[in-house]
């Protein structure tokens, strides 16, 4: 008899979890159609090019505010509600897409956007706590990733081919619809949620701060995944200049330099499909050595790119470093779940993702500015390679500083 509630409650998380996973996928429809469209008709939404890389990076340093607003609104809701305000919010903001007010309005846009965001970011982790239980977090995050993913790529696709057979501003309507009809699939949320989010603390009626009882823990987990999360965008931000300036005119392929760009974006789509199997790998011989192998793997194509000039070894290190992407994105995540104390798995993974989405901010804002000034990837090499070294010690003497054990977890938390 209990074994079949355990079934019957196993089913329900799971379900719940695939459910929410595509509700995130498809409410950043918005924010995918926006990259794909923004940059090449910045003249439709009112814009210049200067303007394009402003609110294409604005919402990411808002989320260093937002994600611990967010935590503080979904902890104090215990519900479901946070997610259904947030694809509301969503798909107010794809419609206003619509609209061409020009640069100031849009930037309105995009910092409500961030905040969005980071309240359907943290509603995504608590589904996949919840649906984990504990156990297999690397997989599941895999999963999540893998969902976020196929969702946020198609209509990416799609935002272009519509774009360009009706027009941005229309597109921009269609997927409003998209994101608001996603509360379909929010129905009997009691049910699905039950009534108090996973993970988080209670808070008292004084309104006590929302803390972490491991702050050392997660200043070393935030320092390593800041330098990880500013190579991994350095290096996919500027794939596009090695495609231009090594690739195509060492191999003589007769093909655009944006054709061959999109196709690597095609490829980055299987590529997510790498990521249950890492998470998988991480579950079962341990996270913290697969994040040393990720960081020492991002060294060396650092180091590759820097020395090497050779048009298909300069392909295979980008090829690479996709799947070297992915394996961090999964492993960073649920690594940072393991070391969160109990009760305080949510928080602890927002407050993680603020170093996150610092380091996804200033990773193509440096990328671009070093290489402008050297032409070449030695400048990132000389700076970054060292910093990934530190990060890699980090994480070797990572059980030193207390971190999650066995015996001392209690202590700790």
């Amino acid at each position: 008899m209990k074994s079949d509630e355990t079934m019957k409650n196993v089913s329900k998380d799971t379900r719940t979890f695939i459910l929410v996973a595509a509700v995130v996928g498809l409410g950043m429809a918005g924010d995918a159609m926006l990259y794909c469209v923004l940059p090449v008709t910045p003249e439709t939404f009112r814009v210049n090019v200067f303007q394009v890389g402003i609110l294409l990076s604005v919402n990411r340093f808002v989320r260093l505010i937002t994600n611990e607003v967010s935590t503080y609104f979904v902890a104090r809701a215990c519900s479901y509600k946070p997610l259904v305000y947030a694809v509301i919010v969503a798909a107010l903001i794809t419609f206003g897409y619509a609209v061409p007010l020009g640069f100031w309005w849009l930037l309105f846009l995009r910092i409500i956007w961030g905040g969005c965001f980071s309240v359907l970011r943290i509603e995504g982790y608590i589904a996949a706590l919840k649906c984990s239980k504990g156990e297999s977090i690397g997989k599941i995050i895999g999963w999540y990733e893998i969902i976020k993913a196929i969702a946020y790529y198609t209509i990416t696709v799609i935002s272009g081919i519509l774009a360009d057979v009706l027009n941005p501003l229309v597109t921009a309507v269609i997927l409003g619809i998209v994101v608001a009809s996603t509360l379909l699939l929010i129905r009997k949320p009691v049910q699905m949620w039950g009534t108090v989010s996973v993970g988080m603390p209670e808070i008292s009626r004084k309104r006590d701060k929302i803390k972490v009882s491991n702050p050392l823990v997660l200043m070393a987990i935030g320092v390593v995944v800041l330098v990880v999360v500013s190579s991994s965008q350095m290096l996919s931000s500027l794939r596009g200049r090695a495609i231009v300036d090594t690739i195509l005119p060492g191999s003589g392929f007769g093909i655009g330099a944006a054709t061959f760009a999109g196709l690597f974006s095609v490829l980055y789509q299987m590529g997510v499909f790498f990521g249950p199997v890492m998470g998988t790998i991480g579950d079962r011989y341990g996270k913290r050595k697969a994040l040393i192998g990720v960081g020492l793997s991002m060294t060396v194509v650092m180091a590759v790119l820097a020395v090497c000039h050779v048009w298909f070894i300069v392909l295979g290190i980008f090829i690479l470093q996709i799947f070297i992407n992915v394996s961090s994105e999964v492993l960073r995540s649920s690594f940072a779940a393991e070391n969160a104390c109990p009760g305080e798995q949510t928080v602890f993974l927002n407050r993680y993702s603020t170093f996150q989405d610092l380091g996804s901010a200033l990773g193509p804002f440096l990328g671009f500015a070093i290489y402008s000034l050297t032409g070449n990837f030695v400048g990132l090499a000389v700076i970054m390679i060292p910093l990934l070294l530190i990060s890699v010690y980090i994480l070797y003497i990572f059980d030193r500083i207390g971190v999650k054990n066995g015996k001392n977890i209690e202590k700790l938390c």
